[in-house]
This record gives structure tokens, sequence and C-alpha cells, in this order.
């Protein structure tokens, strides 16, 4: 199919309708600036990502500011861009054209556009740049055995244990290591390198069936590198470890400090409440990687209600790519069999099907608007999907 369709006037027409309803699904949202991307990079290195925050804002608010901070890195980001980190990003998950080149729709549009590239360029950048940097860091800690790194191999049975989940870092140069945190910061942050993977970026047939192929390569690909004896192994390990010790702890503390208590099944990773804050305007996931890792989880140990069944194992990386798919395969399908991804009856088609190809915020606003709850809480929900965290009112499992 990519090979009948390339370059054909149809693929092109039909490549820029779906790029078109994909872009207005994933506009309108803070997510690099705040609860996806943003936070991502944050937990991976919270100290960098705190001064590529300062080093984005001191951009944006300086007229000159552009110019002054490309030429203070530009040989950081040459020397990293040559090792496969991706610098320049939009929402669609695949790389900005050359100046001159065609741009998609919503790209030309006023104001959006000036936010697309300031979340996706002028704050994403030094992040990325931050995360590489740490990573590389890491990798040369363990290859050396320096730092903490260095005293963990130093005792008997644990330094053995460390060396060989490391693989072959020993014999790797810092090029060669410079690699391996790039894709692991493409992966973790967004914007994964097509060109490791094939010419140029995914033909239209797969943009049609999949909505955000890079995204979901790269999520998935942090979880395939978890039990991995090598150094994309070591990255991906420490990366998720931090994911969880820090924001499994600050929703901990959340609760406690709003409930007193903790969460029904909080630190049961097949469970939806898994590492959740319990609010009194509904719920809100702070983990990142939550989703992914409970799909993994109940393949492999079921529901927390149904551990034994196969067909609930079965159920959970099926459930996890139908997430996943593109707008038009999966609202047909809904429309279908009279029912949304969530098993909800659809009431109504056409304002199904509208409220499927405007913004994930917008509709959820909508949704949160629908609802009887208070206006409080619809605000305090509202706010925070478009923060870019996941939200859902009280009462819904």
């Amino acid at each position: 199919l990519d090979f009948a369709t390339a370059n054909s006037s149809p693929d092109k027409l039909i490549g820029q309708v779906v790029d078109t309803a994909r872009a207005a699904l994933l506009n309108l949202d803070l997510s690099v600036g705040g609860g996806r991307q943003g936070l991502i990079a944050f937990v991976a290195n919270p100290t960098g990502a705190l001064k590529g925050y300062y080093q984005a804002f001191q951009t944006m608010l300086q007229p000159e500011g552009q110019a002054i901070h490309l030429a203070m890195n530009a040989s950081r980001y040459e020397w990293w861009a040559q090792r496969g980190l991706t610098l320049n990003m939009s929402p669609l998950d695949i790389t900005i054209g050359l100046k001159g080149t065609r741009k998609q729709l919503l790209d030309r549009v006023p104001i959006l556009a000036q936010f697309n590239n300031a979340q996706f360029n002028t704050i994403m950048r030094p992040l990325k740049l931050s995360v590489a940097e740490a990573h590389l860091a890491t990798l040369q800690a363990v290859r050396d055995a320096k730092g903490l790194a260095g005293v963990a191999q130093s005792f008997p049975i644990i330094g053995k244990a460390v060396k060989r989940f490391a693989g072959k870092i020993g014999a790797m140069s810092d090029d060669e290591l410079a690699s391996v945190a790039s894709d692991a910061a493409n992966n973790w942050v967004g914007g994964i390198e097509w060109s490791r993977i094939m010419t140029g970026r995914p033909s239209t047939i797969r943009r049609l069936v999949i909505l955000t192929e890079g995204w979901t390569r790269a999520r998935v690909g942090n979880i395939i590198n978890l039990p991995k004896l090598s150094p994309e192994g070591v990255l991906a390990r420490r990366m998720m470890t931090q994911e969880m010790a820090i924001l499994m702890g600050v929703a901990a503390a959340a609760n406690i400090v709003m409930n007193g208590k903790l969460p029904r099944e909080f630190f049961d990773i097949r469970s939806t409440n898994f590492g959740v804050i319990e609010a009194p305007w509904g719920f809100v996931r702070l983990m990142p990687h939550a989703v992914e890792l409970r799909t993994v989880a109940r393949f492999l140990a079921g529901t927390p209600q149904d551990a034994l069944s196969l067909t609930k194992r079965a159920q959970a990386p099926l459930q996890f790519f139908e997430g996943r798919l593109g707008q038009f395969p999966r609202v047909t399908a809904d429309l279908i069999r009279g029912k949304d991804f969530f098993g909800r009856d659809i009431d109504n088609k056409a304002l199904y099907v509208l409220r499927e190809f405007i913004p994930i915020v917008s509709g959820s606003v909508w949704e949160d608007l629908e609802s009887r709850d208070p206006r409080s809480a619809v605000a305090a929900r509202s706010g925070l999907e478009f923060a870019g965290f996941t939200t859902w009112p009280a009462g819904v499992t």
C-alpha cells in the first residue's frame, strides 16, 4: 500500500485531509509546557528541565531571544543532531519541513502557529537537549564506573549484576553512547528519528490508520527497552524508576493531604487507580506511562478483579491499540456498533463525529460542560486537561 499510493495526487490530497484532521485533534493544549512532554522531561532530568524552561522563557521574552539562544547553543544542537536527536517537532509527531516547503493548514492559522512553535521548538529544544545530556552522563558513569554506578559496581554480587544489565557498554565510545542517548530522549520526550526506521515520514495509509505512529512507537519502545541487557535498557529503567518514584510520591502526598488516605488499588499496576489523585471533583493521572505499564501488567497478570481470565489478558493489548487508531477508522467503527471507546451509547451521531474532529481538550471540556457537575469541578478538570493531564469525573471507572 505504501508503494502503490506514494506520491500520487489522490494520495497527497487524502494525506492533507488526514493531517488536517489529526492536527485539529492534537492542537490547543499545553502538552509540552505542561503535563505530557514537559512532565516527562522533568522526571527524566528535573534540574535540567527547569534550566531548559528558564532558557525557553528567556528566549520568548526577548525580541532577539531566539537568535541569542541559538548563537550560544548552536554547537551543542549541531553535535546532538548529528547523533540522532530530533529538534524540530510539531503536534503531528513529524519533524517540521525545511523553509519554503508546504506547511500544514493549521500551521498557517495566526496565534495557533505561534503557540505550537513556542511549545515544540522554543520549549522542547532545550528540554530534549537537557534530557539527552543527562542520559549521556548516566551511560558514561556506568561505562567508566564513576559516581553511584561505580560504587554499585564495587560490590561483589551487585557489581556483576549492574555490569550485566548494561550489556556491552564497556566497549562503546562516547559517540555510540550519544546515539543511544539521543534515541532514548526521542523515545521519552517525543520526535523519533524516522530515518532509523524508514525513508521519510509515514505514508498516508499509515497516518490514516494510526493516529500518531511516532508517539505510539516511542511510548511502546520505552516499555520494550525495560528488560533489555543493554545501554538502552539502562536508560529505560532509570527513567521509568524516576517517573514512578517522583510522581507516585506526589500523588500519594496529594491524596493524604486531601483525603487522609490513598485511593483503592493505588499501588496495583493493573488498576486504573494506579498512581491517581482522587479529588472532590474527580480523578487525575500524573504518570505519563501508566497506560503502557498497565497494559503489560494486565497481559501478564490479568485484571485486579479477574487475574486468571485469559480473555481479559488478551483484551489488554487490543484495547491499547484500539485507543490509538486514526480518527476515521475509529469513528467509523464506533458508529457501526453505536458505542464509543468507553462503551457508552452514542445518542447523537452528528455531534459525536464533530467532537472527534475538534481538539482533544475541547472535546473534554464539551463533555464536562454537558455533565451535571458543579462549574468549579468542570473548571478544575478543564484546566488540567489543557495542561496535558488525563482526568475523569468522580463515579466514572
